[in-house]
């Protein structure tokens, strides 16, 4: 489902470039792609990787095209356009910054006191995935061990809770989630 969105996502882009929601065989040229590069460049402000997901995506709709023999494969433009992801830089947080986003004086049961909870909780439980961490359930804690799935690769995963993640925890009520914004199943709590 998450890679269905995220193409979805992607086609969104070029179905605004086009200015419709279907796109002839026959205006899939390079010039055609080397336009909407620039388009999602220059106008969209995407980044040389967010662009090249793009394209990706694109590039798999001309392949599905190309095998039900809507377009020819000679007429393939990405047989001359290269696709290619460069390293990223990510933005990580000081010690300094981790400490003072723990030690923040935030009202009890806010949003921003719940936020930084549930960041930090990730933070302590080895960078859990939100969408893991917000569907955890007090049974799925034995002692100081989270066992849960995880719901991007469905992997049987354990991880073994700090002093720090624990004690989150036990900030919250009994709920159907720890954090309660979520049932599980990832179905917002109303």
């Amino acid at each position: 489902i998450s890679t269905a969105k995220s193409y979805e996502a992607k086609l969104s882009k070029l179905w605004a470039f086009v200015g419709s929601n279907s796109l002839p065989a026959e205006r899939v040229t390079i010039t055609f792609v080397e336009r909407y590069r620039d388009y999602l460049i220059e106008k969209k402000g995407n980044s040389h990787n967010t662009v090249n997901k793009a394209l990706s995506v694109f590039r798999t709709v001309v392949r599905a095209a190309i095998k039900q023999k809507i377009i020819d494969y000679a007429d393939n433009p990405f047989l001359h356009i290269s696709l290619s992801e460069r390293p990223s830089e990510k933005a990580k947080l000081t010690v300094n910054q981790v400490k003072g986003l723990v030690a923040l004086d935030l009202t009890k049961g806010s949003p921003e006191w719940n936020a930084r909870n549930i960041w930090c909780f990730q933070f302590f439980a080895q960078g859990i995935r939100i969408s893991d961490a917000v569907q955890i359930k007090k049974s799925d804690i034995k002692g100081n061990i989270l066992f849960y799935r995880a719901d991007k690769t469905s992997k049987a995963t354990e991880i073994e809770l700090p002093p720090a993640a624990m004690e989150i925890i036990a900030l919250y009520p009994a709920r159907k989630t720890i954090f309660g914004i979520v049932d599980p199943g990832l179905r917002p709590v109303a």
